[in-house]
């Protein structure tokens, strides 16, 4: 299947996470990502298992919010779905439209073998995604994020380093990669 990613608005920058989590995927893994937004991330994952041959759970979690922030005030719900239409229909990818702490708990410990955080970027959010999603990732499993900048004090660099601890993680193109 050919990638259709680039055609959606995103800040996607963090392939490599995601291809190396299907490349130490086996058949049966699952794979979470909270923060959404318009799907361009979702699409490269839901390409990516399809072109894998491998059967993998994606699921795309947001609130699906409007953003002011971006100046927008459209149902983001409908445009990811819209976005995410040709990996949603084949099965790959589950957009789930909920707070990332509201659904939490269906997912058992240790049960994902990736959980990507790139939801709010205020620093008590990103410090309770993590403490509540860590317990979620398989031994060996991978935890990452988007909008991690060492050089820039946001609430995103201070809750990573409070909870993971500087020495426990790598910071690669502007995420940080922690395998548990």
């Amino acid at each position: 299947m050919e990638h259709f990613y680039n055609k959606i608005h995103n800040w996607f920058n963090y392939q490599h996470i995601f291809l190396e989590a299907i490349q130490n995927a086996k058949d049966g893994d699952h794979f979470v990502e909270i923060g959404v937004w318009k799907g361009g991330s979702a699409a490269f994952m839901g390409v990516e298992i399809v072109n894998s041959g491998k059967k993998l759970t994606y699921d795309g979690i947001d609130c699906f919010a409007s953003t002011k922030e971006f100046g927008e005030e459209s149902d983001n719900y409908e445009l990811a779905k819209a976005n995410l239409k040709p990996v949603i229909d084949l099965g790959v990818v589950n957009l789930i439209k909920s707070h990332s702490l509201d659904i939490v708990d269906t997912y058992a410990d240790e049960s994902l073998a990736l959980c990507f955080i790139d939801g709010s970027h205020e620093y008590e959010d990103v410090k309770a995604d993590l403490i509540a999603w860590l317990p979620k990732v398989k031994k060996g499993g991978i935890l990452a994020g988007h909008d991690y900048v060492s050089d820039n004090n946001t609430g995103v660099c201070k809750a990573v380093d409070k909870v993971l601890g500087k020495e426990n993680f790598v910071e690669n193109k502007g995420c940080f990669y922690y395998k548990k």
